[in-house]
């Protein structure tokens, strides 16, 4: 009966180290801790396989990054499709005229025509249709009263938010936000007035998460890069789209 018992617990231990490791390893992974730097800003970055390697079109895209599912996903829905000869560059910031461009494709490449607002966009370049049609359906407004969009420029944390809760309240989206949702982050503060409502919206949505600090981060004036950019399209598209507005009655913000 001693040996049984003895038999028992020694199993029971080994149990509980496998879940206790089990669970170390769950965390890292979910925090993006293994990363060369923290990526838990976007949330959904560790989902299940969403395409084999052989379809993996970019060779600097390996299954063994963080990024690897949501590059596949964006890529097969061709939302991004790389620099060419095989490159995605997921380190290199995405520019302002490559993201609207990415929303342009979900629309399925919509026909606009050529108008002169922003002086340095010109007629007939890769980025001048996805621009004017960001402009057309009030996603974008360029820098103030510059005349100037930032073609090459990299877009912000929350430029990026505005832009996609401009874009979600265009798809009758829920724009239910909570009113605290920035307060747990160190650098609230930081964000620019005109981002808060969006910012919100999009911590709320779960479409943003805060960085795992002690304190966690948004980093809204920070830069974001095209593998990020790519967690954070599908993120948007399997969480942002899937409810609509709420019903006439139910709470909502005030639309900026």
């Amino acid at each position: 009966m001693k040996r049984l018992i003895k038999k028992c617990r020694m199993k029971c231990v080994k149990r509980f180290v496998f879940l206790a490791v089990s669970a170390v390893a769950l965390a890292i992974a979910v925090t993006g801790k293994n990363a060369d730097q923290d990526h838990s800003i976007f949330a959904d970055l560790i989902p299940a396989k969403v395409c084999a390697q052989e379809e993996m079109a970019f060779t600097d895209v390996s299954e063994n990054k963080w990024y690897y599912n949501a590059v596949c996903f964006v890529f097969q829905r061709g939302l991004m499709v790389g620099k060419g000869d095989g490159i995605f560059a997921p380190e290199d910031s995405i520019t302002r005229a490559e993201f609207v461009t990415v929303l342009y494709k979900k629309e399925g490449k919509p026909a606009t025509d050529f108008q002169a607002v922003f002086s340095d966009v010109q007629d007939s370049k890769w980025y001048t249709a996805p621009i004017l049609w960001a402009y057309q359906q009030k996603l974008v407004k360029g820098y103030g009263d510059t005349g100037v969009f930032g073609v090459s420029d990299a877009i912000t944390r929350e430029q990026l938010a505005q832009i996609l809760y401009s874009y979600a309240k265009n798809n009758d989206v829920d724009l239910a936000a909570e009113p605290t949702a920035l307060a747990k982050f160190g650098d609230s503060e930081k964000v620019s007035g005109w981002a808060v409502h969006a910012m919100r919206w999009a911590v709320t949505r779960g479409v943003l998460n805060g960085s795992a600090h002690e304190v966690p981060l948004l980093n809204p004036l920070g830069k974001t890069t095209r593998a990020e950019c790519a967690a954070l399209i599908k993120s948007f598209i399997e969480k942002g789209l899937e409810d609509k507005r709420p019903e006439a009655g139910q709470w909502s913000p005030d639309i900026m």
